[in-house]
């Protein structure tokens, strides 16, 4: 078996400033070079072959790249090695949500919210998986957990105001739009 931990990624992604970095934080790519990511985290992979991070920072360069099939598989392994982690399937839900698979990705959704069930991020992205399938009576209750998780959630408010609408429920729609919009105003008037 090959090094894993800094050592592969040492190996694999040299020693000059980074311009990309991941999410997970692995430093690779040079001067901003997708295609030598790919290279470098493929080459990770060859050394530490049971480290999921690599296979996920593979992923997100070749997303970055419009490769979205392979980006589903790399995050897909990644998931596999590793069911554990939010942010991998996170990662496989958002990139098939790109890639137009509606109902894969609700399924990775619905896997995320089985993970990590007090996260509002992830009730709120089922939620609009599940309006862009058309599917708005589902979608309700889903917004409805993210705001109980996070009140403060001007997204899920505005979100919620929208699929609320699409049933025409004016009132508690419009009720929605007004707290989110506040909530906006608020936070904006504390960052600047």
């Amino acid at each position: 078996m090959g090094p894993s931990g800094p050592t592969a990624r040492r190996s694999a992604c040299g020693r000059t400033p980074p311009s990309f970095t991941s999410t997970s934080g692995t430093p690779c790519n040079p001067r901003g070079d997708l295609g030598g990511a790919v290279a470098a985290y493929r080459e990770a992979i060859r050394l530490a072959p049971g480290e999921p991070a690599y296979r996920h920072d593979l992923g997100l360069a070749l997303a970055a790249k419009g490769n979205l099939d392979a980006a589903i598989a790399a995050f897909g392994e990644a998931s596999r090695i590793r069911p554990d982690s939010p942010a991998y399937r996170r990662s496989l839900a958002l990139t098939l949500m790109q890639a137009g698979r509606t109902d894969a990705a609700i399924d990775a959704y619905r896997a995320l919210v089985r993970l990590s069930p007090r996260a509002a991020e992830s009730h709120y992205d089922l939620a609009g998986a599940l309006v862009v399938a058309g599917r708005v009576d589902d979608a309700i209750p889903s917004y409805r957990e993210a705001l109980r998780l996070r009140p403060e959630f001007p997204e899920a408010l505005c979100n919620l105001g929208r699929a609320l609408l699409m049933k025409g429920s004016y009132a508690e729609s419009l009720e929605c739009f007004r707290r989110g919009h506040e909530l906006v105003n608020r936070q904006s008037s504390i960052d600047g």
